[in-house]
């Protein structure tokens, strides 16, 4: 027997008050780890990543990583309301402390739908934009990027915008950059909060060539 397997049928004699000779743990298997909040956090990040990259083979580490941020923030929001009184409804308790399948599907969705391809995959995808234009589409890059981590909300919404767009305008033969060009000035035109952002034409541009690359869509489709 072991120096550990012995540490634990002691242990197991001691709680559950039998003989230690009465404890078999020949077929038992066991890992010790070292569950700090550091060694922890890479055993949970590991294990979301292998999870998702079952439903998408695509999905890289950085979009998992959001998607781990962004649940680890929503459940840390839902903490801050431990003094609720008693008197509090169900309701009032779901809205504050409530977090459902829906929930962590539309988190994980919304993730990889906007799963950020590195910056040569998006430029290789827009060969007929200038190169002032991709020079722009660069520097937005870092400033989306940024948003995902930080989990910025105004992403879902430009999301389910360029969604319509799509969906609402007879677009057929038109090239990934003639699309993010066609989403870029209506949403920009319609949205206080992306026109008056520095670079916002090209931040929703990127946008929508992140969500057409994820869609399946590429240049060479066009011809």
């Amino acid at each position: 027997m072991g120096e550990e397997t012995e540490k634990l049928t002691e242990f197991l004699s001691s709680i559950l008050k039998i003989p230690k000779d009465s404890i078999d743990l020949s077929k038992l298997i066991h890992i010790k780890t070292q569950l700090n909040v550091s060694g922890h956090e890479k055993i949970v990040k590991a294990e979301i990543f292998e999870y998702l990259k079952n439903m998408n083979p695509r999905i890289d580490l950085t979009t998992s990583d959001v998607i781990y941020m962004t649940i680890r923030s929503t459940l840390e929001k839902c903490q801050k309301y431990e003094s609720l009184p008693d008197t509090a409804s169900f309701e009032e308790i779901k809205q504050c402390k409530g977090f459902s399948k829906n929930n962590m599907d539309s988190i994980i969705g919304i993730s990889i739908q906007m799963n950020v391809p590195p910056i040569d995959t998006i430029l290789e995808n827009i060969p007929d934009a200038s190169e002032e234009n991709k020079n722009k589409i660069e520097s937005a890059y870092a400033h989306f990027i940024s948003d995902q981590i930080t989990g910025n909300k105004n992403q879902k919404t430009l999301l389910d915008e360029i969604k319509n767009i799509i969906d609402a305008t007879n677009i057929k033969n038109e090239t990934i950059w003639e699309i993010a060009q066609i989403c870029s000035s209506d949403i920009c035109k319609n949205n206080l909060i992306f026109r008056s952002m520095k670079n916002g034409r090209y931040y929703v541009a990127l946008a929508t060539i992140i969500y057409l690359i994820n869609e399946g869509r590429n240049y060479e489709e066009y011809f």
